[in-house]
């Protein structure tokens, strides 16, 4: 297990890499300025449902498609008919954009800057086609991972932010930051197609009386609670979206630097555990071995937070010069660069309960009849971390770190005393 979460973390490293690449392209180009403001906006509820879409996949189809390998042909029917199920999923909430955006541009305040922004329509336009592949390339790399061929799928993964880098470089002096949303959607549709080749010996020419809609719906009507589940991974994005304006033009831009700086590192402490981990512990449950199954998800934790914590102290303690190191230039001023070091700053002690619970989560959904406590936790994270940032965003970007902070240090404790409880047989 620990050699091929060794070779994904790597590629994590890749990932980061890229992602910081975006962000320096990013920062030098436009700063802390409304473009900023308006492209995270305008992907910011886009990407909460793509990513919560995938998360559901990940953490329910995975161990499903574990269970079902005694029976080959049963499980590429259930997979061609997902595959079908989730295509027309994504082409529905691809035409449905143009009426969420209209929704979405209503809930920002009538004085806010992004709302007189000239390119806040199409930037909403590629955010919800975008969100429309990542939910097709969430499905594909769920089946990847199940049948264990994890490589490949992390590097499908890759795919974005070579596009917007890519683009923000050949366009970006012509369509500006739509540059950087074309990339990403680029990158999302030729990983996609690369995920379709891939798992094409797993599809099957079915005709429709053959298709395993009865399973799949099984899979649906647990998909609300596991849906609510994972909004704690991704809900911060539409929070974010809607306090962060009403504390001020650049707030939601600076956060969303700290944001994917945090998203960036921690991508090498989890990336490789989180997607190995699920089919033993699957396994493990699936033969009723509780103690096993406990003393290896301590381990899992003992080396993911011992990652964490390192990642966390050295944010915490050198946020300042690296913020200086990647962003100040062009038009990222010294000002920009304390606020963003001071909000990561702030944002340390949530990053390890933060990864922490990715860890934990997955276990959670090895368990059997956990869905609707798990829909609880995430519920209340996100009411949690909305309620504190009603209280906290008047101080900024740095008041809506500290909410996140202590959001996530109380979620993590609630998630692993209840997969001890439930696990001490």
């Amino acid at each position: 297990m620990f050699r091929s979460s060794a070779v994904l973390t790597l590629i994590a490293l890749s990932a980061s890499v890229l992602g910081f690449v975006v962000q320096l392209l990013l920062a030098r180009q436009y700063g802390v300025s409304v473009d900023v403001d308006a492209y995270l906006f305008a992907l910011g509820v886009p990407t909460f449902i793509a990513g919560l879409v995938s998360a559901i996949m990940s953490y329910e189809l995975v161990p499903r498609l574990v269970a079902s390998e005694i029976d080959q042909a049963y499980q590429k029917r259930y997979i061609t008919t997902f595959v079908i199920g989730v295509a027309g999923l994504s082409l529905l909430l691809g035409m449905l954009g143009s009426f969420f955006g209209y929704i979405q541009k209503e809930v920002l305040p009538i004085d806010s800057p992004i709302r007189s922004y000239k390119y806040l329509t199409d930037l909403i336009f590629l955010g919800w086609a975008i969100s429309a592949f990542q939910v097709l390339q969430g499905c594909l790399t769920a089946i990847l991972n199940a049948h264990r061929r994890y490589l490949v799928a992390a590097l499908l993964a890759l795919l974005p932010y070579i596009g917007m880098i890519l683009l923000l470089l050949i366009l970006g002096g012509v369509a500006g930051i739509r540059a950087l949303a074309l990339g990403m959607l680029t990158g999302a549709i030729v990983a996609t197609l690369g995920g379709v080749f891939l798992i094409r010996r797993h599809l099957l020419p079915l005709k429709f009386k053959d298709l395993q809609w009865r399973d799949i719906r099984q899979l649906a009507y647990s998909s609300p609670y596991t849906a609510l589940a994972m909004t704690c991974f991704s809900s911060y994005a539409v929070v974010d979206a809607y306090w962060a304006p009403q504390a001020g033009q650049g707030t939601l831009a600076t956060l969303g630097y700290a944001q994917r700086i945090v998203i960036a590192l921690g991508n090498l402490a989890v990336a490789g555990p989180s997607a190995v981990v699920v089919p033993r512990l699957a396994h493990l449950i699936s033969n009723s071995h509780f103690k096993d199954f406990r003393h290896f998800l301590l381990r899992t934790f003992v080396v993911v937070g011992g990652i964490a914590v390192a990642v966390a102290l050295m944010l915490a303690v050198f946020s300042n010069q690296l913020i200086q190191l990647l962003f100040a230039r062009g038009a990222f001023g010294q000002n920009e660069v304390e606020d963003v070091a001071k909000t990561l700053l702030f944002m340390s002690p949530g990053i390890v309960a933060m990864l922490m619970s990715v860890i934990s989560l997955r276990a959670l959904f090895c368990l059997e009849g956990v869905s609707k406590v798990a829909a609880m936790l995430g519920l209340s994270w996100t009411a949690g971390y909305f309620l504190v940032s009603s209280l906290l965003h008047p101080y900024g970007a740095s008041g809506l770190a500290i909410g996140y902070s202590l959001v996530w240090i109380l979620y993590f404790v609630a998630v692993s005393v209840f997969i001890h409880r439930k696990t001490n047989i």
